[in-house]
């Protein structure tokens, strides 16, 4: 009797059993004794729909009383089932989504600012407003100049956004805020093979010429001396980046606008968008597509607008920063383009050029407290 009244408690709280942990290890008991032996499972069943409620089954298996573990036996199969085809899909649902974003996601806030002196009134463009793309989401984003300008904006050839104003003579200052969802980890893909030219997208094909920074046409050589050896595709383009890395130096003040990737070979040294000149030039060499991307990198020091680029491999792009000795994540890209001509941030077409006194760039990482954002303000202060 106390048998009977114990099975049909547990019955009733049978489908909202939760302890999956608890539950197969006593049926797998239960398989390897049968009901046959004498078999003792005390396990304690936690009830979903009241976490703070136990409630404690008893089920004895007596070799007399076939009956009764045969009802017990299919009670526990029919926990197995429920708990495995019921509650472990409502539990994944519920936990996978954040455990997902907080590895493979991270919410960034990014910020620039900057002060200049027109000294006649000054056409400008500016690139420093990011798009959505596959590998960030745009969440907020704010955009200020002071003195306030009528503005317009408008997408190049390379989908970049572009904001274009007319600059008064005198002081002006810029500030962009924005917050955005990027990708922790950056892809990589070893061995992933050289997309043929005869196969790549139209609009892919601008990034195999040469262009004003990246004289590829000139580099075949030591292109081949560099990453012949290596299997054509991602492998090639990354033994490119690690050579940059530990052939070049990192110094400031050893180039200027007008150097190009030949002139960073010959000086040995040079900054972020000289490294990735220097990529994306023996990269087209060997007949494989490279980018120029610009933007913000997550705990770069010092802080500051940073360059890179990514190579089309195996059907798609592919991120490679030769500033940084392991691949990072946590990038958000303002632009791309052949090369460094094609993304300034700031480009200017006054009689005299602007003269830019003082620019900040700023990233921090959002993190998360009860689901709850902290520090999502965007504010721009003057």
């Amino acid at each position: 009797k106390q048998q009977r009244k114990a099975v049909a408690q547990a019955e009733g709280a049978a489908s909202t059993v939760v302890a999956v942990h608890d539950c197969l290890p006593a049926v797998s008991r239960i398989f390897k004794a049968g009901t046959n032996g004498v078999l003792v499972v005390w396990r304690r069943l936690v009830i979903l729909d009241d976490p703070w409620q136990q409630t404690a089954t008893t089920a004895r298996l007596h070799k007399t009383d076939k009956r009764a573990g045969r009802r017990k036996f299919l009670f526990m199969q029919r926990v197995a089932y429920s708990c495995c085809y019921t509650h472990l899909p409502r539990l994944w649902a519920a936990f996978s989504q954040p455990f997902a974003f907080w590895v493979f996601r991270m919410k960034l806030q990014a910020s620039c600012s900057l002060t200049a002196t027109a000294y006649s009134d000054c056409p400008v463009i500016a690139m420093l407003r990011p798009r959505s793309g596959a590998a960030q989401t745009v969440q907020h984003d704010r955009y200020a100049l002071q003195p306030p300008l009528p503005m317009t904006e408008y997408v190049d050839n390379f989908g970049n956004l572009c904001q274009r104003f007319v600059v008064p003579q005198g002081e002006f200052q810029l500030q962009v805020a924005v917050m955005m969802t990027v990708e922790r980890h950056i892809d990589i893909a070893p061995q992933a093979p050289r997309t043929p030219v005869e196969q790549l997208p139209h609009e892919v094909l601008a990034y195999l010429l040469q262009s004003r920074y990246c004289p590829s046409d000139k580099m075949d050589e030591q292109a081949r001396n560099i990453a012949g050896h290596a299997l054509p595709g991602y492998d090639q383009a990354e033994q490119i980046r690690a050579w940059v890395h530990a052939m070049l130096i990192y110094q400031y003040g050893v180039s200027t606008a007008i150097t190009d990737a030949l002139d960073t070979l010959n000086q040995g040294a040079g900054v972020c968008r000289d490294f990735a000149h220097v990529g994306i030039a023996l990269c087209r060499s060997l007949q494989i597509p490279a980018r120029f991307v610009v933007g913000y990198l997550h705990g770069l020091q010092p802080m500051d607008l940073h360059a890179w680029f990514e190579a089309f491999v195996g059907g798609r792009w592919y991120t490679f920063d030769a500033t940084q000795d392991t691949p990072r994540g946590g990038r958000v890209v303002l632009a791309y383009g052949r090369d460094a001509a094609d993304v300034a941030f700031l480009s200017d077409y006054g009689a005299q050029p602007l003269q830019i006194n003082q620019m900040q760039v700023d990233v921090q990482e959002l993190l998360e407290t009860n689901g709850t954002v902290i520090d999502t303000s965007l504010t721009l202060h003057f």
